[in-house]
C-alpha cells in the first residue's frame, strides 16, 4: 500500500535528521537507505529548517489528497503531524487546524510537520 510508503519516508527523513546534526534544506530520495523507505515514490518531499525553536521537518505527499489521508491516519493510528495542506497552512483531523506551513505546499497534498527541540538539533 502506497500510504505505507508515506509513512515509512516520514520516519525515514526524522531518522536521517537526527542522525545527521546540522543538515538543512531538502532530503533526496536517493539519500535515505533503501530498506527504510520501502513503498516511497518520487511524489514524497522534505524540507528541514532549523532555528532557535529547534529543528523544522515537513515531509509532503505531492497529489495525496484527503482519500490518502484517511488510510494514513488508520495506518499511524491517528498520528496527529500527518494532515492535508491548505496551501500555506495545514489542518490534522485529529488537532484542527495546525497553522502556517514552513514551506507552502499545493492544498491537498498530505503533510507532515515536527519540530525537534533539545541539544544535538
Amino acid at each position: 500500500m502506497v500510504a505505507d510508503g508515506f509513512l515509512s519516508y516520514k520516519r525515514a527523513v526524522q531518522a536521517y535528521v537526527h542522525e545527521s546534526p546540522g543538515i538543512t534544506g531538502s532530503i533526496s530520495l536517493a539519500s535515505l537507505p533503501t530498506a527504510d523507505i520501502t513503498g516511497a515514490t518520487s511524489a514524497m518531499h522534505s524540507i528541514v529548517q532549523r532555528s532557535a525553536a529547534g529543528t523544522t521537518i515537513q515531509t509532503w505527499w505531492d497529489g495525496a489528497g484527503s482519500a490518502r489521508l484517511a488510510a494514513l491516519q488508520r495506518l499511524s493510528e491517528g498520528d496527529i503531524a500527518i494532515g492535508l495542506s491548505n496551501g500555506s497552512t495545514w489542518q490534522s483531523p485529529a488537532g484542527g487546524q495546525m497553522g502556517a506551513l514552513p514551506v507552502a505546499v499545493a492544498a491537498g497534498d498530505v503533510v507532515s510537520v515536527v519540530t525537534f527541540t533539545g541539544t544535538g538539533f
